[in-house]
């Protein structure tokens, strides 16, 4: 059985923060390996590409028996999902994978002799409410969010980082479409967009102080191609 692109890519979408699934990197990877592979039945594939996650976790523990090869990899993602450590793991993987991403490829440049850093710029924002009544009468708005994924690279140096971007316009997903795009927008590269913001603004144009230890640094800001879908309560 052959997944078309647009089926991979919302197969994967469809996974991005599902605790089965939360490990990014490997999730995809193991994704690939199990459609691609010729040896795993195809009735199993079925059972992961249901939106039921117990088809999902029953596809994977059939392939525990038929595909034991897999066995460790599947053992590593799943793990004991009844456990507070693991929920707060994935809690915090789920808000914070594209940042963790962003920074394993910064981290690949970073020496003694760059000054480079990344920063966490995702955020929560609200996307509509409902309102409640409270038992004394009194009504109440409830809003609920979604998560914005970004992160900011800064360095003085300018072409290290056109060589990042130039990185990151190449990286393609498993359907062949872009990873990420720039402040200029969906499906645009980011290599025209390095800020020089932090060069040329004078100390009193900064708006917070927190600010100042990036004068003197370039900016590039990087956001997923692929738009977090899930909603949560904001609190």
């Amino acid at each position: 059985m052959k997944l078309t692109r647009k089926q991979l890519r919302k197969l994967v979408s469809e996974h991005m923060i599902s605790p089965t699934y939360y490990m990014v990197g490997a999730r995809e990877e193991l994704v690939k390996r199990i459609f691609d592979d010729p040896e795993v039945d195809s009735n199993i594939k079925d059972l992961l590409k249901q939106e039921d996650e117990s088809f999902q976790n029953m596809g994977l523990e059939l392939m525990r028996t038929l595909n034991p090869e897999y066995e460790q990899d599947i053992d590593e993602l799943l793990g004991d999902t009844s456990t507070k450590e693991y929920a707060d793991e994935f809690s915090d993987a789920r808000d914070n994978f594209f940042f963790k991403q962003i920074e394993g490829l910064v981290n690949k440049y970073k020496s003694p002799l760059t000054d480079l850093e990344v920063e966490n710029i995702s955020k929560n924002t609200a996307v509509s409410h409902k309102t409640e009544r409270r038992p004394s009468g009194r009504k109440v708005k409830r809003y609920v969010g979604e998560r914005l994924h970004g992160a900011a690279i800064y360095t003085s140096d300018e072409d290290l980082l056109k060589t990042i971007a130039s990185e990151l316009d190449s990286a393609k997903g498993l359907d062949g479409e872009r990873l990420y795009h720039g402040v200029g927008g969906q499906g645009q590269p980011l290599l025209p967009y390095v800020n020089d913001y932090y060069i040329t603004a004078f100390d009193s144009n900064l708006r917070y102080k927190r600010e100042m230890h990036k004068k003197g640094k370039y900016e590039l800001k990087v956001f997923p191609a692929t738009s977090d879908t899930r909603r949560f309560p904001l609190l």
